[in-house]
């Protein structure tokens, strides 16, 4: 994983990029919550202003983390904590030059298989009454790439919008088409005829994305698209997801990084439990680097009282000790990104301390649940409860539906 950062920064300085540092997680335009894109938070300012910018060229690797997959953290693909490098050009570019410095990034210093790549393209449609079309000449370019493998998508699928979650005060939401790099994993379990990347079932993993934003959306009024002063490219790996091309490996969490500290957790990453407790913790150990945030109701503090609420059932589910292992993880989590984000080596102390002093509000609600089943069962003079007594229980514990489900086996008939 640090030698693929490595690579791209150093790929896209030869091109005479400049490289940006990791902008923080907790950022003033997002102050419900954490949703950092690749880098472009700290170039925003710059495409959306009204002083012209002749050109602009730079490079990040950039933390990452994402509330709203949390329910799907644990399968093979996503996670709440990951990497994204990003390239950048805002001002005059050109947009073969952009996709075929990707491509040559891939296939030249990565050594991926070309033959294993698709690519989504938007081509043609009209958004707020603006007729956008993809350049014919970037459309060939495409198709001279991976032929067949070019796959027409639509508006939803391959025309970006910003969205509504950071605080802008002109109403502007930038957008653009959208250009994706997928590669097949070559599953075979697929029943679709014509499987390709917009398929569900898990053969194609994307590994790059490219934005061409040369429009906004204005809200002032009616939505109208209009023509940016500074048109921009975006293009993003996620370091992660790319590591699994590279290594070959099934999964995201068979990857170095993740195999180097489920070492320590001494549990199989195929157990879904112990994926889900390295990935929030290491989103734990980022966040609360930056911050010190306690677990809470509403905003910040309610996500991180679902990572650490997450945390606390996956050890309870493996049945092992968090006070012996929560502590080494921490260790390894910074060992592993230190040189990379030196800020996480203050990380340690916030995390035991939260996540220790929330564990015990955890035991007392799970006493409580042991406690008032078993005065449920000698009332009702009863051995097991039912599938519908368990949802009443569920309701009124507070806890993971996971660990519901986990907790409840040994009570139902």
């Amino acid at each position: 994983m640090k030698n693929l950062r490595d690579e791209w920064i150093n790929f896209y300085n030869s091109l005479g990029y400049v490289t940006l540092k990791s902008a923080p997680l907790i950022h003033p335009l997002f102050p419900m919550s954490f949703n950092m894109s690749a880098g472009l938070v700290q170039l925003d300012p710059l495409i959306r202003g009204k002083k012209k910018v002749e050109l602009l060229k730079q490079c990040v690797v950039q933390k990452c983390f994402r509330y709203f997959d949390l329910e799907k953290v644990g399968d093979d693909t996503h996670l709440s904590f990951f990497e994204m490098a990003g390239a950048f050009e805002i001002g005059k570019f050109n947009d073969k030059e952009t996709i075929e410095n990707i491509y040559i990034f891939l296939t030249k210093t990565l050594n991926i298989n070309p033959e294993k790549l698709y690519i989504t393209t938007f081509k043609k449609d009209t958004i707020f009454g603006k007729t956008i079309t993809l350049n014919s000449h970037l459309e060939e370019y495409l198709i001279s790439l991976v032929g067949k493998r070019l796959i027409i998508g639509t508006q939803e699928t391959n025309f970006w919008k910003q969205g509504g979650g950071a605080v802008f005060m002109d109403n502007m939401r930038l957008c653009g088409p959208s250009i994706e790099f997928f590669y097949d994993l070559g599953k075979k379990d697929c029943t679709n005829q014509n499987c390709n990347p917009f398929c569900s079932c898990g053969r194609f993993i994307e590994i790059s994305n490219t934005l061409l934003i040369k429009y906004y959306i204005d809200h002032n009024q009616a939505p109208e698209v209009k023509e940016l002063i500074n048109p921009a490219t975006e293009v993003v790996i996620g370091v992660e997801r790319l590591s699994q091309v590279v290594e070959e490996e099934d999964n995201i969490f068979q990857t170095n990084g993740f195999v180097s500290l489920a070492g320590k957790l001494g549990q199989s990453l195929v157990n879904k439990d112990a994926r889900i407790i390295l990935d929030h913790l290491k989103s734990l150990c980022f966040i609360l680097s930056e911050e010190k945030i306690y677990p809470g109701k509403s905003g910040r503090n309610r996500i991180i009282r679902t990572l650490i609420r997450n945390i606390l059932s996956s050890f309870y589910i493996l049945n092992i000790s968090l006070e012996e292992y929560l502590p080494v993880l921490i260790d390894n989590v910074i060992e592993l990104y230190v040189d990379q984000y030196p800020e996480i080596k203050n990380a340690k102390k916030n995390v035991l301390g939260i996540v220790i002093e929330h564990k015990e509000i955890f035991d007392k609600t799970i006493e409580k649940a042991k406690r008032k089943i078993n005065e449920y069962l000698d009332k009702n003079h009863i051995e097991k409860i039912t599938e519908k007594d368990k949802e009443y229980f569920k309701l009124h514990f507070g806890l993971s539906p996971k660990l519901t489900d986990c907790f409840f086996k040994e009570y139902i008939t």
